[in-house]
Order: C-alpha cells, then sequence, then structure tokens
C-alpha cells in the first residue's frame, strides 16, 4: 500500500529512483525496497519521503485506488519515448479517474452526444456548419470561447499542464469513458493552435466517420470549418481576390481565433486566391518571428472540474487533503 503510493507520486513528480533516494538521503535501492513493499519505512523516514513528494504522510498511508481500467488510445509520435508514453498514460489515467470520482460523488449522469455523419471533406465542413446551428452559432459568428462551448456540452474537458515539456509529441485524446466524453490536451502555449486541437478532438467525438475513412483528416476539416466557415471568410474577404492585405488575416486571426497560416489556407482552399498567391502568403508567414503568434496568451480555461471539486469541499463531501489532491497541487501536471 505505502511502496503503491511512493511509486505513483514518484513518477507523478517525474522523479527517477535515484533522485527520490538523493532528496531523502537513502540509496536507490531503499527506495525500490519501499516501493516494492518489501520493506516499510519507519515514521522518519516516511516523513522524509513525503517532504520530497510534496505529499502529506497520510497521502502515503492511504489505501492504493483500484483504478478503473481504462483504454487510453492516441496518436504517438517518434518523439514520444516508450518512458515518456508509460508517465503519460498514467497521468492521464489518474486525471480521468479523479475527475470521474467526482462526477460520480455529485451524482452527474453521462452525457450523449448528438453525432453528424462524416465519410468525407464535404460532409465534415457540413457537419461543423450544422454543429453551429444546433448550439446556437449562426455560420459569421466567431467562437469566443471554444472551451466553454465543449464543456457546456456536457464534455469533461483536462489540461495537461507540460511546463517541463515531457510530453511534446502529444496533442491530446477524446474518448467516451463509462458514458462520459473526455478530452484531454497538452497544454500549449500557442492559443490557435490549442484552439485548432480542441475543436479536431471535439471533431472525434461528434463525428460518426465509417472504418475506412481519414478519421484524422475529417475532424481537421470538422475544426477548421468550426472556427473559421467558409462563409465567413466569404464575408470577411470577398470571394475572390487577386490580393489581399497582411492587415486583413492579422484581423480574421483576432477575430475568429485561428492562425493566420489557417486563414490563408482557408483562402486558398474555398478559392479566394491563387495558387501563386497562397505560396507567397505561406513565405510571408514563414518569415515571421518563430515565436509571433505564441505571444497571444490564451484567455480561455477549462473551469468544469475545479467548480465541482469546489462543490464537492464545500459540502463536506471530502476531505481537505483528497480536496487538495483533486486540485492538483502535489502533481506534476494539473487541471486548469
Amino acid at each position: 500500500m505505502i511502496g503503491d503510493n511512493i511509486k505513483r507520486y514518484r513518477n507523478l513528480r517525474s522523479l527517477s529512483l535515484r533522485e527520490l533516494a538523493s532528496l531523502v538521503g537513502v540509496t536507490q535501492t531503499s527506495i525500490a525496497k519501499y516501493e516494492k513493499n518489501e520493506v516499510v519505512p519507519d515514521g522518519e523516514r516516511l516523513l522524509s519521503i513525503a517532504k520530497a513528494l510534496s505529499v502529506t504522510v497520510p497521502d502515503l498511508m492511504k489505501p492504493t485506488r483500484v483504478s478503473r481500467h481504462l483504454e487510453i488510445s492516441y496518436r504517438k509520435t517518434s518523439s514520444l519515448t516508450v518512458k515518456k508514453q508509460e508517465l503519460l498514460e498514467m497521468v492521464v489515467d489518474t486525471k480521468i479517474n479523479d475527475f470521474l470520482d467526482v462526477l460520480y460523488l455529485l451524482d452527474e449522469k453521462p452525457h450523449s452526444l448528438k453525432k453528424y455523419k462524416a465519410s468525407s471533406t464535404m460532409e465534415a465542413e457540413e457537419s461543423a456548419k450544422r454543429f453551429r446551428i444546433d448550439n446556437g452559432l449562426n455560420e459569421l459568428m466567431p467562437l469566443f470561447n471554444l472551451v466553454s462551448t465543449v464543456e457546456n456540452l456536457g464534455i469533461n474537458l483536462i489540461y495537461l499542464d507540460d511546463v517541463e515539456k515531457k510530453f511534446i509529441g502529444f496533442d491530446g485524446i477524446s474518448q467516451s469513458i463509462e458514458g462520459h466524453p473526455f478530452i484531454c490536451l497538452r497544454e500549449n502555449s500557442n492559443l490557435f493552435r490549442q484552439r485548432f486541437t480542441l475543436a479536431h478532438e471535439l471533431g472525434h467525438l461528434v463525428l460518426d466517420i465509417p472504418d475506412d475513412a481519414d478519421e484524422e483528416g475529417l475532424c481537421n476539416a470538422f475544426a477548421s470549418s468550426l472556427l473559421l466557415p467558409k462563409e465567413a471568410l466569404f464575408k470577411k474577404i470577398g470571394e475572390k481576390r487577386d490580393s489581399i492585405a497582411w492587415e486583413e488575416f492579422i484581423s480574421i486571426q483576432k477575430e475568429y481565433g485561428v492562425s493566420i497560416k489557417a486563414a490563408i489556407y482557408g483562402a486558398h482552399k474555398y478559392g479566394i486566391i491563387s495558387d501563386n498567391k497562397f505560396k507567397t502568403y505561406n513565405i510571408m508567414f514563414n518569415n515571421l518571428s518563430k515565436n509571433y503568434e505564441d505571444q497571444i496568451k490564451s484567455v480561455e480555461h477549462a473551469n468544469k472540474y475545479k467548480m465541482l471539486v469546489y462543490r464537492l469541499g464545500e459540502e463536506g463531501l471530502i476531505t481537505e487533503s483528497r480536496f487538495q489532491e483533486l486540485l492538483g497541487g502535489v502533481d506534476s501536471c494539473r487541471i486548469i
């Protein structure tokens, strides 16, 4: 029990056996024996371990939670090593299990989402249009706060704060678990990439895609059309242009919360600009400072989970220790 908790918190803090041993002042072998429950640390040693892991002694002594078995699926890239994948899956598993605990304590019922058929790019774009209409958004209206839109659908949204950049190569997952829809994303310093990734993962949840179709491509088409509909682009810059001022792209970026590159792509895709102009504008965008769009900070934050945890605390349904843990104070990744 104690050993399992030591290992869990050590992994969540991204500490190796050697690093924890150094902080505690014991050998690596001793920590390994503690984690295997071969040796139980005495009171003084347990206090040192708790301090090193930024938890309390009761946290280390509580019964190990039997986690629900989650089949977490996501797109893996070469930059995610096996060790990083294991850590990522452990963190995501912990976050989703915590969220499910909160939902069940408050007797939150599973939420079903309306599905939209999409077997082609055209159908995916049409699905984005119908999604907007179904949620009270006309074809010209910017999605000012996509996070709120997603959470108001009953989707449980988790952001992993990856300050140490351990999970580069992971963008997000979307999955329905025990009837509860979840989207888990790596927090991105680029607001526009973060919004697009969220819209893409939303596509995975709401699109009904045939097995033999290009699911990633269709979710990209859904995301692009959801954030910047064709009708909105026509309204802003017209249906045919020989040239577009850079300030017009910046205006679209600010109003619709999409990258300048996405606006250029949309203008080309819908035949507003020629192939040559498309290449020219892409070169202009690539000549911008690499962190040009990273400097525009997000004001969209997931809020549902935090509000539910505060409610649990106020109603006395969880202990203070559990309240602090659920808010992520001891984890290397937090829910914001």
